[in-house]
């Protein structure tokens, strides 16, 4: 994977009728490594993760994009606090881009 993403095959690099190319992949096995982002950014240590897709700004019926996903924990992922629990700003004080945000961080620092 030496190679930039403008020189992949354009079938590497897009969405082939909902299907996650080769490089949406990698990235979200890469994101998921990261273990809980919130844990992470709360000093909890290290938790295994589920992927959230980022949906802010997005109807319903939209589908997600592979690429802005966060990775979270079952508690902030679906329990009564996490983003689907319905008071994950209220008790978090931080939204989805705020995740996105510390998520885009930690993999610029792991890339170094």
């Amino acid at each position: 994977m030496n190679r930039r993403e403008h020189d992949l095959p354009i079938s590497k690099t897009f969405t082939f009728r909902g299907r996650a190319t080769v490089n949406q992949m990698a990235w979200k096995s890469k994101v998921a490594s990261l273990g809980c982002i919130l844990c992470r950014h709360l000093e909890l240590g290290e938790t295994p993760a589920n992927l959230h897709h980022v949906r802010d700004g997005q109807g319903l019926s939209q589908r997600s994009v592979d690429w802005l996903v966060v990775p979270l924990c079952k508690e902030h992922h679906q329990g009564k606090t996490g983003v689907h629990g319905g008071k994950f700003y209220q008790h978090w004080k931080m939204d989805e881009l705020d995740l996105l945000a510390l998520t885009i961080q930690e993999m610029a620092c792991k890339s170094h």
